[in-house]
């Protein structure tokens, strides 16, 4: 079963706002206008001089490093009045002249509309410098508030510090509950927290300020404020979440006493989904609350450190008797993956979410009920948006699409059940993830006419982008990427299929349909020489044929990768013809087609077969090169034993696979000490660079001479 990504939870535990506010810039790891020690950064700087002159920009350089309000003034009379106020309130706020800096912020606002492009500013820093003032947090609260009012009407923000003023003000509330206020968590009552509704938006409780808060006020208020903030795409208010999640995790007594709230209880239920396996207990738990770079091991779904702490799943359920509470898909989901299987199936049934359905199928697999985990399959991927991914860390290649992993356990369901035709059509619209899955269907399961059809019924030619010549590699083309993600262009499957296809296509002699599904240009005019050689040696006798089999053969050794080889094991055509640090030796190469002689609870027979028939013959790394030595020996069968081109022709084939196969090129060798005649470069024999090419003239010289002596 997969954790989700706590990031992209933390953005669904409130609906998407209305208001269109922009998350914060990240401004760096200080709080913004913290210190002068600390310089504005890069980005910072051009938001605020995005429509300065050079002469404005060289003053606000200046006014930035001033280290009073009034040098600020002094060195800012280039520009608009506004950014005056607001950059010698900034310096004096930094120089803590909290006074200076809170005449000049309000200076700003008395501008009215001529203050408009520093207001949302002023009220933020108003808010930090009563903060810093110890005027209480009510009153830094009215600031923040009107921060995003503005914002949200329209006010200049390019930093993001109305989104930004959401996780300032919640800390407000954080901060007493870190340093201890109201620790006495026994006398409170968890079950009506200081309100009449403890899951109310509006209840009193929640307001910013009131007298005397207790430990549910505040960690219902601050997960509110902080939720808000990740709703609007905030990096900085995932990151708070987590950092809430985590010491809840770690003071179970706090924890009982917040899933009270029914978004206390959701964070809760995303935080064991998502990041479970950190609560392993007391002690490990703790160093997790505070900010750490720990990163989720375990998104792909092993169980390899995904135990989650019973002690935490035991709150969540005792949170919600009824077996129904808001997110109980995603603890559905993390008590599948603590193995406590009838608990999971209690909260699955009782959601009818896209995650729900997918514990269900994962339940009825367990069960062995194929039929109901396959429904189930097919309710998933309905549910689940097609480009709803979760990428830890904004990497891309790390990506976890939730469709199109659920697409690849029901291709992978389909095919233990025998049905191949729905099997590739799910691991296909699972898209590039399950390249690898597809491509084994497409090779080793359908038929050529299988494939055929549904290549032609799912696929178009494909443009490749062309890559021209350097230094260090010939003209190519290859397959479009993404340059901001590096991943392949969307459409990449259907590219690879065709590939596929084309290439067994032309394995089995299908020469000329063949052509149409190389997308590759030097591909397909490679294909179509190899091709046309064969169908030459087909129709040819004697030296001719020896010659097109030739000429086969060379380009099944050059260019046998693009056109023959097999796009998985043993060739893997996928990776260019490499792959990682481990090789298969021959032995085990050998011992591959047994794991498909016997059928197995998740291989039926007909795969079996299939998958036994279309193996490589032979089954060996780089299986075309044998392919290619053997159409050479077909060739040298033709040719005079004592001539040229018999040697030449057993000597480039050596050179093809003595460093792959040694006895192989020693068999081929020893042929032609056998029958073949002294050449001048027989001490080299076998290697590529000294074989001449194949005198075949002379060959058919040799012939018919022959043929007149004979008739002398």
């Amino acid at each position: 079963m997969p954790s989700g990504l706590f990031d992209f939870e933390a953005t669904k535990l409130l609906a998407k706002p209305a208001a269109k506010l922009m998350p914060e810039l990240n401004l760096g790891s200080v709080w913004f206008e913290s210190s002068a020690e600390n310089p504005v950064t890069e980005m910072q700087q051009q938001a605020e001089t995005a429509d300065y002159s050079p002469s404005q920009t060289d003053a606000w350089k200046h006014a930035r490093s001033a280290s009073s309000a009034e040098a600020a003034t002094a060195l800012a009379g280039a520009l608009p009045v506004a950014h005056r106020h607001y950059l010698a309130g900034a310096a004096g706020f930094r120089a803590s002249d909290l006074a200076a800096a809170k005449s000049e912020f309000e200076a700003i606002l008395a501008l009215g509309d001529a203050g408009a492009s520093r207001s949302v500013w002023a009220q933020f820093m108003l808010a930090r410098t009563a903060i810093a003032a110890g005027d209480g947090d009510a009153a830094a609260t009215a600031h923040f508030e009107n921060a995003r009012a503005l914002a949200a009407a329209g006010g200049a923000d390019p930093l993001g510090l109305a989104v930004a003023s959401l996780g300032a003000q919640a800390q407000l509330s954080w901060r007493l509950i870190t340093n201890g206020v109201n620790p006495d968590i026994e006398k409170q009552d968890s079950e009506n927290p200081g309100s009449e509704n403890a899951d109310s938006e509006n209840a009193d409780s929640e307001k910013q300020g009131s007298e005397n808060p207790d430990l549910a006020q505040l960690l219902a208020r601050a997960v509110k404020l902080y939720a808000q903030q990740a709703a609007y795409g905030s990096a900085s208010g995932n990151a708070s979440l987590l950092i809430v999640a985590r010491w809840l995790n770690a003071h179970p007594e706090a924890l009982q006493v917040g899933l009270s709230y029914a978004l206390v209880r959701k964070l809760m239920t995303s935080y064991a989904f998502s990041r479970g396996f950190e609560a392993l207990d007391d002690a490990q738990t703790e160093a997790f609350s505070s900010t750490s770079e720990y990163v989720n091991p375990d998104l792909m779904g092993g169980m390899k450190n995904a135990a989650i702490a019973p002690s935490l799943l035991d709150a969540l359920l005792a949170s919600a008797p009824d077996n129904r509470l808001e997110g109980g898909d995603r603890l559905a989901a993390a008590l599948y993956r603590a193995g406590r299987f009838d608990d999971a199936a209690k909260f699955a049934a009782s959601s009818d979410l896209p995650l729900a359905s997918w514990v269900s199928a994962k339940l009825a697999m367990r069960a062995g009920d194929q039929k109901k985990a396959a429904a189930h399959y097919a309710k998933v991927i309905k549910g689940f948006a097609a480009d709803e991914r979760w990428i830890p860390g904004g990497n891309e290649y790390e990506a976890l699409g939730a469709q199109c992993r659920a697409q690849g356990e029901a291709g992978t369901l389909a095919l233990s059940q025998g049905d191949f035709a729905e099997a590739m059509q799910q691991f296909f619209n699972a898209g590039d993830d399950y390249e690898n899955d597809m491509s084994y269907i497409a090779e080793r399961v359908l038929s050529t006419d299988e494939l055929v059809r549904f290549v032609d019924a799912h696929t178009k030619p494909q443009t490749l982008q062309k890559v021209e010549a350097s230094e260090y590699s010939p003209m190519r083309y290859e397959v479009p990427f993404d340059e901001q993600t590096g991943v392949p262009a969307k459409g990449y499957q259907q590219h690879t299929l065709r590939a596929v296809l084309a290439r067994r296509l032309l394995r089995e002699g299908q020469y000329n349909q063949a052509l149409s599904y190389f997308n590759s240009p030097l591909d397909q005019q490679s294909a179509k020489a190899y091709g046309a050689a064969m169908q030459r040696a087909n129709a040819a006798a004697g030296i001719k044929k020896a010659e097109a089999l030739f000429d086969a053969a060379s380009l099944a050794r050059t260019a046998g990768m693009e056109i023959l080889g097999m796009q998985l094991a043993p060739d893997y055509a996928v990776y260019g013809g490499g792959y990682g640090d481990y090789e298969a030796s021959a032995e085990e190469l050998k011992e591959t087609p047994a794991l498909f002689a016997k059928p197995t609870a998740l291989i039926s027979a007909e795969e079996s077969k299939r998958a036994l028939l279309s193996a490589p013959k032979p089954n060996a790394r780089f299986h075309y090169r044998y392919h290619a030595v053997a159409l050479a020996e077909q060739a040298s069968d033709l040719l005079p034993a004592r001539s040229q081109a018999f040697a030449a022709t057993l000597c480039k084939a050596t050179s093809w696979i003595i460093y792959r196969d040694q006895a192989a090129g020693v068999k081929l060798y020893r042929r032609y000490l056998n029958q073949g005649a002294y050449v001048p470069w027989g001490g080299v024999f076998g290697t590529s660079r000294t074989c001449p090419a194949p005198d075949f003239a002379g060959a058919q010289a040799m012939l018919d001479s022959a043929k007149r002596a004979a008739q002398k």
